[in-house]
This record gives C-alpha cells, structure tokens and sequence, in this order.
C-alpha cells in the first residue's frame, strides 16, 4: 500500500465494531467508567479552574437559514444536556495528556478501543487533533477546562511540525502510552508530512478561540492561525486551479497533483478564512467557489440519484473533476462514497445552515430524499459506504460485517435539518435518537465505537442543537 499521504495509509474501510469483553469483566470495566465520569462530572461543575470568560459560552443556539429544522421530540434545553453528557463522555475517553509536559501537552487517542486497523505505535493523527480543538472550542462555558485544554492542544499541535511545511502539522503522531491512553513517550522523529483536513480544521478551531478568549494571552490565536492559512496557500492549494489538495507532500509526488478529497470541502472553514486573511481574500474566494462547483458538476453527472460524492476526485484534462478509479489513496473503494465522504452531508449541511449557500439546496435535497427512501427512514439501515465511481450509483459497497458504522449515521441528521417544508422532520428526529443512543437497540453504544464514528458524533450533536457557530 502506498505510503506517500498525509493521510493514514491503512484501511479504515475495514474498521467494524467489535463486541468487547466477557460479561463479568465488562460490568467491573462499565463500573469504574461510570465513576470516572460522575468524578468528572463533579469536578467541571466545581469550576475551579481560572480560564479567561467566553464571549460565546455554550450554548449559543446559534440561528440557522430559513428552510432549516431541529430535532422536534426534544425541548431545546435537553438537546444541550445531551451534548453536554455526551462530550464529559468523548473527553474522558479520547483527550489524553503526554505525560511529563511542562506546560502540559494534550492530544486526542485514535486508538481507544485498539483496533488492529491503525497504524502500529501511533497515538493520534491530525485529523484527530484538529477535532478536539473545534469541540473544546465550542464547549467553552460549559467546560471550564477548555481553554487550557486547549492550549495543551496547541502545544502539542507546535510540538509535531510537518517535515516540509513547519507551520503545519505532521498527519501522524507516534509514541507509547500507559493504561489510560496517556503517552509516556512522544517520538519526534517519525513525525512525517501534513494532511489537509488536520491543518484546515486546527486553523477554524485557532480563529474560534481567538472569538473566545480573545488573543492578548500567551497564545496569539489570530496570528496563528493565519500562519497556518498562509501555509496551506503555499504548500497546499492548486496554485493554477485553486482546489484543495491532499497535503503539502504532494509538491514532491507529482502523480497526485490532480486529486482532491471531498470532504476537505470545508466551505463553512474557507468562507471564515476568507473573512480573516484580508491580504488573501481572492485566493480563498476562488477556493471557496472551486469547491463549490466540484460538488455542483459531481452531483447531476455521477450521483443524480443520491447526491453523494466520492471520497476522492482527480482534475480531468478539460477542468473536470471525476471520481477517482481503483485505490489511488487509500482503499479499492476511493472512487465511492466511503469513508472519507460520509463527513459531507455534515460538511455540506453546515454550508446551508450557516452561510445560506443555496445553491447547494438541490443536492441536499436529493440526497436526504434518497436516503430516506433507501433506508426505509430507518437510520441503523444507512449502509457504511455506497458505490460512485466503481460501481451503480447508490449500491452498497460490500462489507465483512454486519454492523451499522456511526460515521455514516450522524453526518445525515445535518444534512436533514435542510428542509424548506419540513418534510425531513421525522427523519430528522428518528437519525438524533439513534446518534443519542447508547445501546444496541435503537442505535450504537459509545463503548462500542472507536475515535472517528464518537468524535463526527460529537460534532454533529453540537451542530444539530444548534451550537455551530461562525468566527467573527
């Protein structure tokens, strides 16, 4: 397998969800977690800690374009609890601490639960990091921690360089970690190239904080963040086409020039960033719209049925931009809907909601339909991953297992809060009770499910209740 992206290169396709331990050892194991969270549950509500007040404490119930909706089965004050309960959970899980930091570092574990899937002796990648970042953020207000949870972040983040481009993050972190996930040992010198979405989503999660906590601290937010901006124009955008592409490495790999990954469409990220980095504002202007038009030309060419779009594309010689064939990155499948896509009904969604892109409303509206129909309204029956490019249109790709995938669940539930008429309602309120639910039944346990499928649910939650919000 290729080993040239800022990018995992092992097959998160093949990720499912595994049962866990024997009865008896699971009810000492969900003991102990249970008193871990109700310590922290107590500790945050002490509020101890001094940190700076937040100008946009949580919640923020943030107003959304006309044509949106919200969860109806549910007053708006238990949507905020439930956010609130489910990130004490993700954050006692997944925020880990390198230990011996002074001033502290702190990173978010990919590997809790192991799985055999990741990449041996890693502890986080970027991706991971740029998430954590945005959640804290975002939590602000409710969470006490959060700011100096979030500099330990940043700390890391400036701890862990890309090899090529020092103002941004190397994809991959390796090291070692005791019992509780937390490193022992960070090993510097396996830090590689970046990976796009990392660096895009820690400078969205910078330009938060700096309408947070403001800049005058020891972290000038601002300024950080439009140091990594400046880089991503330099290292990692077409210089003559203006798309998004996979990471700085891909000046020195000229094969892969002409791809793009859809769901570093981060149109929400590109429309912030044009707003703050004056100096190159027509720059992400023509970012912005080049995005824009790649999912508008996909959508009635190759996915008129469903809306979908492909984990990768590649720039045509006539300025096209189609599915990518056969494994270019990462699976047989990067040509599909998979596992890089599943964020766009997320990504996309917030476009609508926040920006009032329109334009963007006819293949939303496709794609909530025909996900609807194809489930039969019931979310566990979203299949995780469906044919674009190697296959008819909207077929299951075929997987090893059986069990529904919390990635794919809970981008769709922001995708249907558009809904000019309504008429994703029910929809809407069936995905939110199977993203709430902790338990097989109705939905999938949070002990259940590893980094990626608990951390998009996390996001998603705070977008659904109406907690997404745009720096100013």
């Amino acid at each position: 397998m290729l080993n040239l992206s800022g990018k995992h290169q092992s097959p998160r396709w093949q990720a499912h969800l595994i049962g866990g331990l024997p009865m008896e050892q699971r009810k000492d194991w969900k003991l102990e977690k249970r008193t871990k969270l109700i310590t922290l549950i107590l500790f945050l509500l002490t509020g101890l800690i001094t940190a700076t007040t937040p100008n946009y404490p949580f919640p923020t119930n943030t107003p959304y374009a006309y044509g949106s909706i919200s969860p109806s089965l549910w007053p708006q004050e238990e949507l905020e609890r439930q956010v609130q309960e489910y990130y004490l959970q993700w954050k006692e899980r997944h925020l880990k601490t390198v230990l011996g930091t002074h001033p502290e570092e702190k990173f978010v574990h990919w590997n809790i639960p192991f799985r055999e899937w990741v990449v041996e002796g890693s502890i986080t990648v970027s991706e991971a990091h740029g998430y954590g970042m945005i959640a804290l953020a975002f939590m602000a207000g409710f969470d006490p921690d959060a700011q100096s949870d979030f500099d330990a972040m940043f700390r890391f983040f400036r701890s862990h360089p890309s090899q090529l481009t020092p103002e941004l993050m190397s994809w991959i972190i390796m090291g070692t970690v005791d019992r509780d996930g937390n490193a022992i040992h960070v090993d510097s010198s396996h830090d590689s190239t970046n990976a796009i979405d990392g660096d895009l989503d820690i400078a969205y999660a910078l330009l938060l904080a700096d309408n947070q906590w403001g800049s005058d601290g020891v972290i000038d937010y601002r300024n950080e963040a439009l140091s990594i901006l400046h880089a991503i124009l330099e290292r990692s955008v077409s210089p003559e086409y203006h798309f998004i592409q996979l990471g700085d490495w891909v000046r020195r790999s000229p094969r892969y020039g002409g791809i793009t990954r859809s769901s570093d469409f981060m149109l929400t990220h590109v429309y912030a960033f044009m707003d703050v980095d004056s100096q190159n504002r027509e720059r992400w202007k023509a970012i912005y719209e080049r995005s824009l038009d790649i999912c508008l030309d996909t959508y009635p060419t190759w996915t008129p049925n469903t809306g979908l779009m492909p984990d990768f594309l590649e720039r045509q010689n006539d300025g096209s931009f189609h599915p990518v064939q056969g494994q270019i990155l990462e699976s047989p499948y990067d040509g599909d809907y998979n596992f890089n896509a599943c964020r766009i009904p997320w990504r996309l969604g917030l476009s609508y909601l926040l920006l009032h892109e329109f334009r963007l409303f006819p293949m939303m509206n496709q794609m909530n339909q025909w996900i609807q129909h194809t489930t039969q309204g019931d979310p566990m029956r979203i299949h995780p991953g469906y044919y674009v490019g190697s296959g008819t249109e909207g077929t299951p790709i075929p997987r090893d297992w059986s069990q529904a995938n919390m990635s794919f669940i809970a981008p769709f539930a922001v995708s249907a809060m558009v809904s000019i008429s309504g008429e994703n309602q029910q929809w809407l309120d069936a995905l939110w009770k199977a993203v709430i639910s902790d338990s097989w039944e109705d939905g999938i346990p949070f002990d259940g499910s590893e980094y990626y499928p608990n951390t998009i649910r996390l996001l998603v939650m705070i977008a659904v209740s109406g907690n997404w919000w745009l720096p100013r």
